[in-house]
């Protein structure tokens, strides 16, 4: 996985937790939580979907490549289909992840205990997705290094040179 993938999840994991936390603080009436519960949610909002799209586009990005690539060099079908299996189990999580923070998005303006329901599932939810995902992004990488790989001995059979080294990650 990426670093920068790592960064966006771990950013949007702890603006989510503060979101959570400074919504606990703010649900004993103090006014000053109040404010920053308002600064801190619409950036969780924003940083978890931004993490769960960028990881959905990668998903299918890869997915697009690795059939294009197989059928190019005559590769076997599994690789593609397994790209693509990977990007469908991942793809419940995805929506999954930001339809609860919407939903605890718009809660919100309860503030009761529904809000502070539908923010412990999001928070919940949102940390078994990042896993999830980031262990398909990881499938992913792994599979273009396996069609790399193969690729390189179709070309040696073809007499065609060889790429260079990231060509297909």
């Amino acid at each position: 996985m990426k670093r920068s993938d790592l960064v966006l999840a771990a950013a949007g994991g702890l603006l989510l937790a503060a979101a959570f936390v400074s919504g606990l603080a703010a649900a004993g009436a103090r006014d000053d939580w109040r404010g920053t519960h308002a600064k801190v949610a619409p950036a969780a909002l924003a940083g978890v979907s931004a993490f769960h799209a960028i990881a959905l586009g990668r998903l299918a990005a890869t997915a697009r490549r690795a059939r294009a690539v197989a059928k190019g060099l005559g590769l076997p079908d599994w690789l593609a289909a397994q790209a693509a299996r990977n990007r469908r189990r991942a793809t419940p999580f995805v929506a999954g992840g930001t339809a609860a923070i919407l939903l605890a998005a718009l809660s919100g303006s309860a503030r009761g205990p529904w809000h502070a329901a539908a923010s412990s599932f999001a928070v919940g939810f949102n940390a078994v997705a990042f896993l999830i995902e980031s262990a398909a992004v990881v499938a992913h990488r792994r599979l273009l290094a396996e069609m790399n790989g193969q690729a390189a001995g179709a070309r040696e059979g073809r007499g065609e040179p060889e790429p260079a080294p990231e060509a297909f990650a």
